[in-house]
């Protein structure tokens, strides 16, 4: 598993991955690390106040999806550590912060196409690299490409 995570942070710097998945995964790796090494793992407790922090990060990335969100930015939002914050948000939405972030994104992309909008404006929009790295990641999470999408979705 370690392994896994140090080729995939390696990859993540090497690819135009985002500012949030970047630092994500570097913290995910060296929490993989410490935990591997210590002794009798503890996870974090259910309290209230988490749920509040969790709610301010979904709704500043719903705001901000476009943007390139710092894992810090985050986590001052939560009022928590960035390692904690991940780990919280993780346990109780099901996804890093980057994921969700990149499922905003793929969901207002999804709408802007169907809306008739061309490819390279709806890349740029919604936060996207460019028009390439839009691709790959629409037809990995949506299972075609954005032009096929455009071309079967309904105009409204």
């Amino acid at each position: 598993d370690l392994n896994q995570l140090f080729a995939h942070l390696s990859a993540g710097f090497i690819e135009s991955a985002s500012q949030l998945e970047q630092q994500e995964t570097l913290l995910n790796a060296l929490a993989q690390l410490l935990l591997s090494h210590a002794r009798g793992r503890a996870e974090p407790g259910h309290l209230g106040w988490e749920h509040s922090a969790i709610r301010r990060v979904k709704a500043y990335l719903a705001e901000q999806y476009a943007e390139d969100v710092s894992l810090e930015t985050l986590a001052s939002i939560a009022n928590l550590s960035a390692f904690h914050l991940t780990r919280v948000f993780r346990q109780a939405v099901g996804l890093p912060p980057h994921a969700y972030q990149l499922q905003l994104r793929l969901s207002h992309a999804r709408n802007l196409l169907a809306q008739g909008f061309p490819i390279s404006y709806v890349a740029h929009e919604t936060g996207f690299f460019d028009q390439t790295h839009f691709t790959k990641q629409f037809k990995r999470h949506v299972g075609v490409t954005p032009g096929t999408y455009r071309k079967t979705a309904k105009f409204y």
